[in-house]
């Protein structure tokens, strides 16, 4: 039997079962309606950052005279901090281990992340049942580590895996120097919608507050010297310098103190949409499902040929719809 012969035999065979695809596509259509209301939801949260406006220690000393300018750039560190230097440094954080102890400590965003597993009411976690200690002790046995609590981690994975960065398509504006390439997306996914805006708004804030520790650090460490060097110099130039220096450095200080954010912009505030990106459009499944349904369809009207029983099956399906 040629193959024009096999597929003519089984379009004559499969005419007659209809009824055997309504069946098929009617269960797997209902049960890919169950699975997607038994799904959990996923919703993503996004915000929309930028590097800082030009508010820094190297335009602080911009207006200075060129040998003023030059001690100032070597008690800055040289002269390479810029706006951007401290944007990229911010988004380094965002992926850090700093970052989730930060977080951890000062948030409490373990007992966020982990609401199922915290008990809120005696502030703590709740014990795991038989089968983690059953995978505790065989880990033990291996020399794996146990931990019956989440840890920074736990919540450094979770960072690595619901959080995502990437350069934007939006071009920088005059509010930004003009050394920025781009805005940055900035999204992270979780169950609760309300929570992905509030863990990725505390990711964005923090990120910021420790650059801003480091740099308030740097400062007051600097002030100190200034005011220790002053009165050890007596050339009127190098005073002039150093006066010119501190009144910068007090400047910045001043700028760590009341600007909410240093090291980066906030062009749009965290936000999820109520439309959940996971499970996905339903349309999407009941298609899928119908195509499974078909190929179920076709692969049983061909099997039948090979097997009696399951040809008897089918037949009495076909007899039971009709």
């Amino acid at each position: 039997m040629t193959i024009l012969d096999e597929v003519l035999a089984f379009g004559t065979d499969a005419r007659g079962r209809w009824r055997l695809l309504f069946l098929l596509a009617t269960v797997f259509v209902a049960v890919s309606i169950v699975l997607y209301i038994l799904a959990p939801r996923t919703y993503s949260a996004s915000a929309l950052i930028g590097p800082p406006e030009p508010t820094t220690a190297d335009t602080l000393m911009g207006t200075s005279s060129s040998s003023t300018n030059s001690v100032a750039r070597r008690l800055l560190g040289g002269g390479s901090a810029t706006t951007n230097d401290h944007f990229q440094e911010y988004l380094q954080v965002l992926r850090s281990v700093r970052l989730a102890n930060v977080l951890m400590e000062r948030d409490h965003l373990l007992q966020i992340v982990y609401a199922a597993r915290w008990d809120a009411q005696n502030h703590r976690w709740r014990p795991q049942g038989g089968l983690h200690v059953i995978i505790s002790k065989i880990k033990g046995l291996i020399g794996l580590p146990v931990k019956d609590v989440p840890d920074v981690d736990d919540l450094k994975l979770f960072l690595d895996k619901s959080l995502r960065t990437s350069a934007s398509s939006v071009q920088p504006t005059t509010l930004l120097t003009s050394t920025a390439s781009s805005y940055w997306n900035v999204s992270l996914t979780y169950g609760d919608r309300e929570t992905a805006e509030k863990i990725l708004d505390l990711v964005l804030f923090e990120a910021d507050q420790i650059i801003r520790d480091d740099m308030r650090r740097d400062v007051s460490a600097r002030l100190v010297f200034l005011a220790t060097e002053m009165p050890k110099v007596n050339a009127s130039d190098q005073r002039d310098a150093l006066i010119a220096t501190l009144s910068g450095q007090e400047q910045l200080q001043m700028l760590l103190q009341a600007d909410k954010r240093f090291a980066s912009t906030l062009i749009d505030p965290p936000y999820a949409p109520s439309k959940p990106t996971q499970p996905g459009s339903p349309i999407g499944r009941i298609i899928s499902a119908l195509f499974a349904a078909f190929l179920s369809w076709a692969a049983l009207i061909y099997l039948s040929k090979m097997y009696g029983p399951l040809r008897t099956i089918i037949d009495r399906i076909d007899r039971s719809q009709a």
